[in-house]
């Protein structure tokens, strides 16, 4: 995933989205908010949806075992947020890291919903 030449969250979506999620103070339970953060991943590619939801359904299968192998969700976003969302110049990756994660967090917990 790292090597791709645009990742899942493509670099245009990169300032959106986290400008979105920081400016609702990392929540979107409001519909409002959620029915947002939708509209903007709706604008990446379909390839770039269909593998957020492959992913989802893996990390799903994951999270069930993490009782054993200790891959809570809040793991697998340390594991999976660097290759799937990043800035073009990477400048911003570890400023923008609490985004990060939460947005990976949401899609992961949220895909079957917020995935068309």
């Amino acid at each position: 995933l790292r090597n791709l030449p645009n990742p899942i969250i493509t670099y245009e979506l990169y300032a959106p989205i986290i400008d979105y999620v920081r400016q609702h103070n990392l929540n979107l339970t409001d519909p409002a908010a959620h029915q947002g953060f939708m509209n903007i991943l709706n604008l990446l590619p379909r390839e770039h949806i269909e593998v957020l939801k492959l992913l989802g359904e893996h990390i799903s299968l994951v999270q069930r075992y993490s009782d054993e192998n200790l891959m809570t969700t809040k793991n697998l976003c340390l594991v999976f947020t660097p290759s799937l969302i990043m800035d073009y110049s990477g400048e911003n990756d570890i400023i923008d890291m609490r985004e990060r994660n939460f947005v990976i967090s949401y899609i992961l917990e949220n895909y079957r919903e917020i995935l068309p």
